[in-house]
């Protein structure tokens, strides 16, 4: 169901920023009628098995030989995501001169325009163009991570990969070989609504010292009170003062009563996914700070 939603929050995002594409001048895109009907008139493979790993992605990171080509399934008029680290969009299909208009992060969703071959022309926020076909899936699921309450994730976890590849392995944990910790969780449910933060020049970037951090970053406040969307920072009471040791979480909803539910990783151990209802006493005796960027 969180990836439903998930989907769908993708599908809002991506039509919104077609729409914005086509109100800024932009020499890019030659018919943008054509991609608005196509943003408006998508078509939606149906999911499958969440553990499928995603074909290029995982292909490249652990060596395994890449999956069958997604040529058969390929359709105008579809949405689609890139499964590869860095997947270039190209004025022409074929690797030939000099055609690479931008280069498409891992996860970006993209709409198919036309297929010629190996190649498809598709349309990503202002940029129009073509792709190999290999670095396409047609599946949200084969992209990004699911999580399950108490399961561990460790390194070489497909979740783990997803979600790091998605963040671009922001705090380094990818390449320590680290287990899923909580502020690349918190991260990857800020990048997933569209938000990226600025970060000053300042690290260790730990759980416990956002607050500081964003303090005086733009478009990022700091409130005492919880709101659906926010980061939760907290300092864990059984530690001393001289070795805090702090946690961040997403709010996922806030109830009338005062209650709050949360989502969270390394949590209660390290890697551990796990999710929670916080009632008003509990969460106010964590004396936390909520993060809310956007």
């Amino acid at each position: 169901m969180n990836l439903l939603f998930a989907v769908v929050e993708d599908l809002t995002l991506f039509a919104v920023g077609a729409v914005r594409g086509l109100l800024l001048p932009s020499p890019r895109i030659e018919n943008p009628e054509r991609v608005l009907h196509s943003a408006l008139t998508y078509t939606v493979l149906p999911a499958t098995s969440e553990t499928a790993p995603p074909r290029a992605l995982i292909a490249r990171l652990l060596q395994q030989p890449s999956a069958m080509s997604l040529q058969k399934s390929l359709q105008k008029s579809t949405v689609m995501y890139t499964s590869s680290l860095a997947t270039s969009l190209r004025s022409a299909p074929g690797i030939v001169g000099d055609t690479v208009y931008t280069v498409l992060p891992y996860g970006s969703m993209v709409m198919v325009l036309d297929v010629d071959d190996m190649w498809a022309q598709v349309a990503s926020g202002e940029y129009m163009g073509w792709v190999y076909v290999d670095d396409l899936e047609d599946r949200a699921a084969h992209v990004y991570p699911a999580f399950h309450i108490g399961e561990e994730n460790l390194a070489d976890d497909p979740a783990t990969i997803r979600l790091r590849a998605l963040i671009n392995d922001e705090f380094g944990a990818g390449e320590m070989d680290l287990p899923l910790n909580a502020e690349e969780y918190v991260l990857y449910r800020l990048v997933r609504k569209g938000i990226k933060i600025t970060w000053p020049l300042v690290r260790p970037r730990t759980p416990g010292t956002w607050h500081s951090i964003l303090k005086d970053v733009h478009g990022v406040i700091i409130l005492s009170e919880p709101k659906a969307g926010a980061v939760m920072e907290f300092t864990l009471s059984e530690f001393s003062e001289e070795n805090n040791k702090g946690h961040l979480a997403y709010v996922e909803a806030v109830f009338p009563d005062g209650s709050i539910q949360i989502s969270e990783a390394n949590w209660p151990e390290r890697g551990i996914y796990n999710e929670r209802v916080l009632v008003r006493e509990e969460w106010h005796a964590l004396s936390p700070y909520f993060l809310m960027a956007g």
